[in-house]
Parts: C-alpha cells; sequence; structure tokens
C-alpha cells in the first residue's frame, strides 16, 4: 500500500465511523499490505483483507488487475453487510474478516481463534495503537484526534494466561480437617468480638 492508498482508507473508514488504525492493523497481520497476494487455505484467499472466492465476487474484487483502492472500496462494502458496525473494536472486525461476523472470538481457523489472532496483531483494542510498517516501508500511525475503540479485556486476558501458564507450579499447601477446624473457629471468634464491641 502506498501513502495515497492509506490515505484513501483512512477517508473510507472517517466516512464509515470506522477506525483506520485497527483496519490498517488487520491488513497487516492479514496481507503484510500487499494487494496481490494469495494465501490462506488452499491458497484460495486474495489481496489485502484476503477475501475468499465468494467474498470477491460478491463485493468485486479484481484479481486480474488487484489495486488497493479496489480492494479498500470491497472491505468497505463487506464489513457492513457482515454485520460490522460503527464503535465495534478489532476483536470484532477480526471477527467479521475471520469467521464471517462480529463476536466469534472463540471460533478457529486451525491457525488459531479470532481472539489469539488479534493478540498476535498486537491485542491493543483500546486505541492506543503503536506505529506499524506495511511492506514497502510504509509506516503509518493514528492521527491525533482519532476516535478510539471501546476496549476490549480478552486480549489482556489472553496474554495474562499465556503468562500465568509459563510460571513454574508451585505445590498448594494441604490442609488437614482439625486446621480448616481451627481455621473456622479463629473467624468466628473475631466476628463475635467484632460484634460485641472488643
Amino acid at each position: 500500500m502506498t501513502p495515497e492508498d492509506i490515505a484513501y482508507l483512512r477517508s473510507k473508514a472517517q466516512s464509515a465511523g470506522y477506525n483506520a488504525g485497527d483496519i490498517l492493523k488487520m491488513i497487516n497481520y492479514e496481507s503484510s499490505g500487499r494487494e496481490n497476494v494469495w494465501g490462506g487455505k488452499g491458497n484460495k484467499y486474495f489481496g489485502l483483507f484476503q477475501a475468499g472466492p465468494s467474498e470477491r465476487k460478491q463485493f468485486g474484487v479484481d484479481t486480474a488487475n488487484p489495486t488497493a483502492s479496489n480492494q479498500i472500496d470491497a472491505l468497505f462494502k463487506f464489513l457492513p453487510a457482515r454485520g460490522f458496525r460503527p464503535g465495534m473494536g478489532l476483536l470484532d472486525l477480526y471477527s467479521t474478516i475471520n469467521a464471517g461476523s462480529p463476536g466469534h472470538y472463540s471460533a478457529s481457523d486451525g491457525n488459531g481463534t479470532v481472539a489469539s489472532h488479534v493478540a498476535r496483531m498486537g491485542g491493543d483494542t483500546s486505541g492506543g495503537y503503536n506505529p506499524m510498517t506495511l511492506s514497502g516501508g510504509v509506516s503509518y500511525a493514528p492521527e491525533q484526534n482519532q476516535e478510539s475503540s471501546p476496549q476490549n479485556p480478552v486480549p489482556s486476558i489472553l496474554a495474562q494466561m499465556g503468562q500465568k501458564m509459563m510460571q513454574p507450579k508451585v505445590a498448594e499447601p494441604i490442609y488437614t480437617d482439625a486446621d480448616r477446624q481451627s481455621m473456622h473457629n479463629l473467624i468466628h471468634r473475631q466476628r463475635v468480638a467484632g460484634l460485641l464491641g472488643e
């Protein structure tokens, strides 16, 4: 994608009420910003957002003479047709691209779930985007006044789970019935003392 392509995408996103930073992050993840790349299962998916055969036909993706502007136009027809709405974040955007509509965070394409792919993209769905680079050395960053996506906790939860899984296992203390009874009695005595004002 050229700087002009990115400016065109940002303009389309602003008109549609979508977050351009999320869309650019998804495009970078899917195709590294290359409008002529084939990929995915069976090498059947094409272009910036890896449109499948039926999506290419329905939304007019030109595979013979691929251009970023043609695919951006197709993307901005595809997203609302599949239920993606203004204000939705990166997780719902990628669910729409990968699973056909928003809300399918645990749907898997065989290489991971929607949520795990979003985590690989950076997992930041709160609007604090890092500048990213598309192929050809074109970098982009969010505009200063760009509206942010609603915060979504799933990527940070996944990251925390991954960190927890990497920590060494510590044996849990084993309590006997006598230990539990002593603890119960102690708690009971403290509550009674509190009620009596002692």
